[in-house]
């Protein structure tokens, strides 16, 4: 490249170059260099964010392997359904809160004494239960107060009852936590 941009500074066939003709075809080689390395560096740069892009993806698929196996979480809305055809569709969305429950509290880390922090976990559960009181059956405001004025009674109630479920079929996870859910707050006069 530096010797294509130099050709038409190169004098008459014949001719000696002159001092500054040979001073400014130093200039215009200086010039298409620098270029160059400007060039090499985006390059690599660029190469530099593909490699972290590539070791970003290869982390998240490392830590997204173990869920791989899972069955797809139903999609509140969507045309058709994953869910067991034996289950009533009125459990669907009470189903993928609880997929989801599980799923999350799966990927929750650990705090400081080493105990999972299920809790949060169940947080996102009794998050997803007051947006769709209606589909679980609960008055919608009672639903909220059982949850400010006896979060801790729920979360013990619900971990206890998780326990002896860690190896049952999903869908019968789901079930019989829908209904501890809906029980639990209809004997505190959420239903």
């Amino acid at each position: 490249m530096p010797i294509l941009l130099a050709a038409p500074l190169l004098p008459a066939f014949g001719q000696e170059p002159t001092i500054e003709e040979l001073n400014r075809m130093i200039e215009e080689l200086d010039r298409a260099i620098e270029q160059t390395d400007e060039l090499i560096g985006e390059h690599d740069a660029a190469i530099g964010a593909a490699d972290e892009a590539i070791e970003s993806i290869d982390r998240t698929l490392e830590q997204a392997a173990p869920y791989g196996a899972m069955a797809p979480i139903p999609l509140i809305g969507a045309d058709g359904s994953t869910i067991d055809p034996q289950v009533g569709e009125d459990f669907e969305e009470a189903m993928w809160c609880l997929n989801g429950l599980d799923v999350f509290s799966q990927l929750v880390e650990l705090d400081e004494d080493g105990t999972v922090l299920i809790n949060t976990g169940l947080d996102f559960f009794a998050g997803v239960a007051i947006e769709h009181a209606d589909t679980l059956g609960l008055d919608h405001d009672s639903v909220i107060s059982l949850l400010e004025e006896k979060r801790p009674d729920v979360v013990d109630t619900l971990e206890t009852a998780m326990h002896p479920t860690q190896n049952m079929p999903m869908i019968d996870f789901c079930l019989e936590m829908t209904q501890l859910y809906s029980d639990m707050l209809a004997a505190d006069g959420g239903q």
